[in-house]
């Protein structure tokens, strides 16, 4: 056994921390316990304890998940029908009241009250409304038997084996005659999708035989594309689909021969009809154009009026960018629709500038960058630069009534976000945050931002700030958090606070346990399969390293993004495209075009996501240098590296 001596020193200093420790903070801790406790309690089934636990907790936020819970396992208990309805009424502001109905939904199905179950299913949000088999069961049993078989069609296409439930409404659907055999390629493209052929060619099997000669060429084009779409199937099938399998078949071939892709679209063009040829003509078109390609300026420039988009439109003037054929590149900026110059104008109002500047025409240049010169943002830095001047941050802060604050704070939902945020639940604390912020006007959310920024919560506070439209409050927009971490990995890596701060800011607002589509996790949302790669060089953090642990994940994506710049000679531009794209990407787009005038090859990236991302990061490094005193340092400069 381990005992603890108390000396005497060490009990007075006990009693001074407990006597200074204000009440709240004894009570709310001693709250937390008893929260935690009943709901092991009630996981236990020891009503006992739940109950004396439940009784003390009558102040604390966090109470009614305990009503809720209590009734979670036991929906399929008809007498408990009555209490549960009533206590959604009460906590239907409650998120997990949201599962719980949903949960209640499927038991009463089971029971086949299928009355209620529409009532129910009336009551949630449509974002969070139950599968399509539930809904397609609700209709039919509550007697809307066509809308059932209409809406079946759907629902059959995205399935490989339908519920067995829907049997009834699968025997109505056939009868009037489905599945057709669009609804069958359905399936079979999500099988396709997937690379599950054996599965694709089975489903396929409903098809008409020169359909299903199309789906073995459509696996030959993807392993041989050059060879195989010189020679589609005679036979033609539906146009849609047709489409679709020459359209996959060109993008392969054009990752890595965009020129002989654009010659074999030429030679299967008769096959094709409007608007499918022009689709893949414009596939093909901007494949080129991603690869900097001189002859996508003029396919562009060919494509129907009809399928033209912003991005068809831009990117002529990028690769004449390239090119510095600078009165081409003004005259595609200047012929741009003014839609599109008011949804990006600063970018093209300083590649406008830039032009006119390269054209000798420097006063209306200096007119154009003064204007940019005097906000805050990556094009904005750049005019200063051209202007020879400081750049402007421009940093406000505003004032919030008392009455708002107190009233926002006094938010039900807030209150229960802070007290789940406080246990380490930021899963359950980001919804409660959101449902009792719904509806609110800028000025609540401004009060929620500075409550936010109380409680460390930096990435509600950022999300804030943006909702109550408080962009020039830089010190929240702005944080710096886990300053030992990221001070100790700029050390090791020789990277700057400033961009391992924007770094992360950019990647997941500094939420530890952020986790995206792909799978990326932590602050620095590195990929596991990554951070296992890198932790070899880190034995100490284990070879499965926690990524939301600030200071691991930190300390593998701080060596990750140094790797990057090492390996393009300390061009942080490059470092900061290969952290977001992959260095291979960036590899093969030097390739293609070489590293000289930083700023065009930034504005070339072929990602948009890339170049927004190269793009906020290096501004974002110029707002946290402010932020720390540090002297300005020059945009241009780093963008060479």
């Amino acid at each position: 056994m381990l005992t603890i001596i108390f000396t005497k020193k060490m009990r007075c200093l006990l009693f001074l921390t407990l006597l200074l420790l204000p009440q709240w903070a004894i009570a709310l801790t001693a709250q937390q316990t008893s929260f935690q406790e009943a709901r092991e309690a009630l996981r236990n089934n020891d009503l006992t304890t739940f109950n004396r636990l439940y009784a003390g907790l009558e102040s604390y936020p966090l109470r009614p998940y305990l009503d809720v819970w209590r009734y979670w396992n036991h929906l399929d208990d008809r007498r408990n029908d009555s209490r549960v309805e009533r206590l959604l009424t009460v906590y239907a502001a409650i998120p997990e009241a949201i599962d719980l109905r949903i949960r209640w939904i499927n038991a009463l199905a089971k029971r086949g009250k299928w009355k209620l179950v529409a009532e129910q299913i009336a009551l949630l949000p449509k974002a969070k409304h139950p599968n399509q088999s539930m809904m397609l069961l609700s209709l039919w049993h509550n007697g809307h038997k066509k809308k059932a078989v209409t809406a079946y069609r759907r629902y059959w296409r995205a399935v490989t084996t339908p519920d067995s439930r829907l049997l009834p409404i699968d025997k109505q659907w056939k009868k009037a005659g489905h599945p057709t055999a669009d609804d069958v390629w359905a399936r079979v493209n999500r099988q396709v999708k997937k690379g599950r052929w054996s599965a694709a060619k089975k489903i396929a099997q409903a098809l008409p035989k020169h359909h299903q000669a199309w789906l073995s060429y459509w696996q030959q084009v993807q392993k041989a594309p050059a060879r195989w779409l010189k020679n589609p199937p005679k036979r033609s099938m539906g146009a849609a689909q047709t489409a679709k399998i020459l359209d996959d078949g060109l993008r392969r071939l054009g990752k890595k021969e965009v020129l002989l892709s654009w010659k074999l679209y030429q030679s299967l063009r008769p096959r094709l009809k409007a608007p499918h040829d022009g689709i893949l003509m414009r596939h093909v078109a901007l494949r080129a154009a991603y690869q900097h390609k001189p002859q996508a300026i003029a396919w562009l420039q060919q494509l129907a009026p009809a399928m033209r988009t912003d991005t068809t439109r831009t990117w002529p003037a990028r690769l004449w960018l390239l090119q510095s054929k600078w009165s081409q590149a003004l005259a595609v900026i200047d012929a741009l629709p003014s839609r599109i110059r008011r949804k990006e104008s600063s970018r093209w109002q300083y590649w406008r500038a830039r032009c006119l500047a390269e054209l000798g025409q420097k006063k209306q240049a200096i007119t154009l960058y003064r204007s940019l010169a005097g906000e805050r943002g990556y094009y904005s830095f750049l005019a200063a630069e051209h202007l020879q001047q400081r750049y402007q941050i421009n940093a406000k802060t505003r004032t919030i009534s008392s009455k708002t604050m107190a009233r926002v704070k006094k938010l039900a939902g807030l209150q229960r976000a802070k007290a789940w945020y406080e246990l380490g639940q930021s899963g359950k604390a980001s919804r409660e945050w959101s449902a009792g912020l719904r509806g609110q006007n800028k000025d609540a959310w401004y009060a929620a931002m500075l409550l936010a920024e109380r409680w460390n919560w930096s990435e509600k506070a950022l999300r804030a700030a943006s909702r109550a439209g408080a962009h020039d409050h830089l010190d929240i927009r702005f944080p710096m958090p886990f300053y030992d971490d990221v001070t100790a990995a700029s050390k090791r890596s020789h990277l700057s606070l400033s961009l391992l701060w924007s770094v992360m800011r950019q990647e997941s607002l500094f939420n530890p346990s952020a986790t995206s589509y792909v799978g990326a996790k932590g602050l620095m949302q590195l990929m596991p399969r990554t951070a296992r790669a890198v932790a070899k060089h880190h034995p100490k953090v284990g070879k499965h390293p926690d990524l939301t642990n600030p200071s691991v994940n930190i300390l593998l994506g701080s060596w990750y993004l140094g790797s990057a710049m090492e390996r393009f000679d300390g061009r942080t531009p490059l470092a900061v495209a290969a952290y977001n794209a992959g260095p291979h990407r960036v590899s093969q787009w030097l390739k293609q075009t070489p590293f000289k005038q930083a700023d065009v090859w930034v504005e070339a990236i072929p990602f948009n996501e890339t170049r927004n991302y190269v793009q906020r990061i290096m501004a974002y490094s110029i707002i946290y240098d402010w932020r720390l005193g540090l002297p300005q340092v020059s945009l241009l400069e780093r963008l060479k590296g």
